[in-house]
């Protein structure tokens, strides 16, 4: 848990294992689910597959409209990607990536107002969206150097019908207007890292990195005319880490980014800095103090997208913030706890606010802030049961220009706790997720109250023996049909499926 329901970054590590063993997957689900994996090679090549499937349609929103509402279901939804690592050495490795995804979402009238032309329960308009992405890397690595170069694209495809009531027999798909999106994305780059060890407490890192990023809207019969967008991105950044005594340690960052070649001068510059304070009480508690600043451009679909539902947006600013923490973890035994208290202020975050009268997303700044406190306590080791908990308490609020003032967003009450049962060849983990005191925020509106939601997932694994593998996995289970969604716009949580899988090591 990051912040609570508003985190806005994180950092992921990913650590590939050489040595893994070989597996194949098979699974089948609830909702027409389907899952079938590999993954295959040795310390040098590795080739994986992995392919999911959900064929049966599932409520995912409801949408008010000048007729009354409708109801939006997802049927069809299908993903599956592919890709091939190779180690050419100790140092230089080799990734490729292909990902592809297919859904299908239909729109019913849900409720009519008196003197409609459309009846309840018909289709009003339907959409289906694909994606297609390609990621190249190869990446250099020994103990001072880090560096890599890397070149992705990806397209992005929506089509449907507009409106079924506006044919000339009203019921023939092949009459009715057709609604057709395009865009491609390509980004190519480079980045390289170098690491001093000045003295036994001092580390010292340079980088450099260069990007080219560049955003086709493509030409269709409802996308004219084409156009193109790119700009160059150049990054240089530093970081000092300081050992002042056996206690304290200071960590120093600072990032200047810039931009150039933007469509009408779109070109943004910024200079952040971060420091971090450890100090060591003893072997088991450690306190520390985070600032850091925060810079973030907004991205081309953003900016120029096509999408029906998000109107872009060319004027954005990026969003700068800065953000504190001080805090303090205990490691002891298998006890694990974590006391933190947060703020952030966020100028000009981009969000993505929900128009009612216009029914589509508009991506506009705001400005954002947040205060708060966070508490966690980890038991690993108390086998066969586990367990850990979390909660936060914080106080997320947003001011946009039709506003004008400091209105309430998200939830001001997270709970996260988790059980887990191990015990020879089975393990069980039960997790869930509360947030309440929650708002829905209107654009223009003033936020309401909305009802807390709980997430839930069970899994649970059996192992045989060393070949052998088989799991179950339960989403929501409760069955709760919560609203998730934090604008006045309604999406629900998925209702409670369970999947099956069996998986054979080799």
């Amino acid at each position: 848990m990051l912040y609570g329901s508003e985190a806005m970054a994180g950092v992921v590590n990913i650590i590939t294992k050489k040595g893994a063993a070989n597996t194949v997957t098979a699974g089948i689900g609830s909702s027409g689910q389907h899952h079938y994996a590999a993954n295959v090679g040795d310390d040098r090549l590795a080739v994986h597959y992995n392919f999911n499937e959900w064929r049966h349609g599932v409520d995912v929103s409801k949408t008010a409209t000048k007729f009354g509402s409708t109801r939006t279901t997802v049927t069809d939804a299908k993903k599956q990607s592919a890709g091939i690592s190779y180690q050419l050495d100790d140092h230089l490795s080799l990734l490729y990536n292909y990902l592809e995804t297919e859904s299908k979402f239909s729109r019913y009238a849900d409720a009519v107002k008196a003197g409609s032309t459309i009846a309840q329960g018909n289709l009003f308009n339907n959409r289906k969206y694909t994606t297609q992405r390609h990621i190249t890397q190869l990446n250099y690595k020994d103990k001072k150097v880090k560096a890599g170069v890397y070149f992705n694209t990806g397209t992005v495809e929506s089509k449907g019908v507009t409106n079924f009531q506006n044919t000339a027999k009203g019921d023939k798909e092949t009459e009715a207007p057709r609604y057709n999106t395009r865009e491609k994305n390509i980004t190519y780059g480079a980045d390289v890292q170098r690491r001093w060890i000045l003295s036994p407490k001092t580390k010292w890192i340079l980088g450099s990195s260069v990007q080219r990023e560049q955003y086709d809207k493509l030409l269709t019969y409802t996308t004219k005319p084409a156009a193109q967008y790119a700009r160059n991105n150049f990054g240089v950044f530093s970081q000092l880490e300081q050992a002042f005594d056996a206690r304290n340690t200071g960590i120093f960052g600072v990032r200047e980014t810039w931009t150039n070649g933007a469509w009408m001068d779109k070109n943004y510059h910024n200079f952040s800095a971060s420091g971090q304070w450890l100090h060591k009480m003893d072997k088991a508690n450690n306190l520390y103090v985070n600032v850091s600043q925060s810079f973030i451009m907004p991205t081309f679909a953003q900016m120029y997208g096509s999408s029906e539902k998000a109107i872009p947006n060319y004027n954005l600013k990026p969003q700068k913030g800065i953000n504190y923490e001080l805090g303090w973890k205990q490691n002891h035994g298998a006890h694990k706890w974590k006391a933190a208290l947060f703020h952030m202020d966020i100028k000009d975050n981009i969000s993505a606010s929900w128009k009612d009268k216009k029914n589509e997303y508009e991506y506009t700044n705001e400005d954002f802030r947040n205060t708060g406190v966070e508490l966690s306590w980890d038991i690993k080791d108390a086998k066969p049961l586990s367990y850990h908990w979390g909660v936060t308490v914080q106080n997320p609020e947003s001011k946009s220009s039709p506003k004008g003032y400091w209105d309430r967003k998200y939830g001001r009450v997270q709970l996260t706790t988790g059980i887990t049962y191990k015990k020879d060849k089975w393990a069980s983990n039960l997790k869930a997720s509360y947030l309440c005191k929650r708002v829905q925020t209107p654009s223009s509106e003033h936020s309401f109250d909305a009802k807390p939601y709980l997430l839930t997932t069970w899994n649970t694994t059996y192992e045989p023996d060393k070949a052998n593998e088989l799991s179950l996995m339960i989403r929501n289970v409760l069955d709760r049909h919560d609203v998730i969604s934090h604008s006045s716009s309604t999406y629900y949580g998925a209702p409670i499926s369970y999947m099956f899988h069996y998986t054979y090591k080799f």
